[in-house]
């Protein structure tokens, strides 16, 4: 990887693939599998995950402090606003790690059973599509405008 772009898209793929293996995964499985790289601290599975866990906290702490000490300026309102953006999605999709398809597809309870969480899911892909939408509708105005102004025709 060359660039924080693919960076990011490791990440995300590579936790999709990790969710993947993990879903309906019994706990003795993990407990007791032994693995041979060291960051296990001659453990099994489970220990090398629990500090892969560690690990994704230790290096974002020196992300934080590579940014701070090696950015000339702060990140920008559009970076933090991605930031906080990743932050919250990340804690949807946590919700839905280990959730059975049964409980997914089932009324919601706080909203008098109008919508599933796979309609609440669905809702927020949604919003992201439009988001994503408006941003692709905004640069075309601005690539046929004389003067790029936002929202020109």
């Amino acid at each position: 990887m060359t660039g924080t772009r693919e960076a990011l898209a490791e990440l995300i793929t590579s936790t999709l693939e990790l969710v993947d293996a993990f879903q309906n995964l019994p706990d003795d499985q993990l407990v007791g599998c032994p693995t041979g790289h060291v960051c296990a601290h001659g453990g099994d599975v489970w220990q090398l995950i629990a500090n892969m866990t560690d690990h994704e906290d230790e290096h974002a702490g020196q992300l934080a402090g590579a940014r701070h000490h090696h950015s000339p300026e702060p990140r920008t309102a559009t970076q933090r606003l991605l930031g906080e953006w990743l932050e919250a999605r990340t804690r949807f999709a946590i919700q839905l790690a280990g959730m059975s398809d049964e409980v997914f597809n089932s009324p919601m309870r706080d909203r008098d059973g109008e919508w599933t969480y796979a309609d609440a899911t669905r809702h927020l892909l949604d919003l992201q599509r439009h988001v994503l939408a408006t941003l692709e509708a905004e640069r075309e105005a601005r690539e046929a405008s004389d003067d790029g102004s936002p929202g020109a025709t």
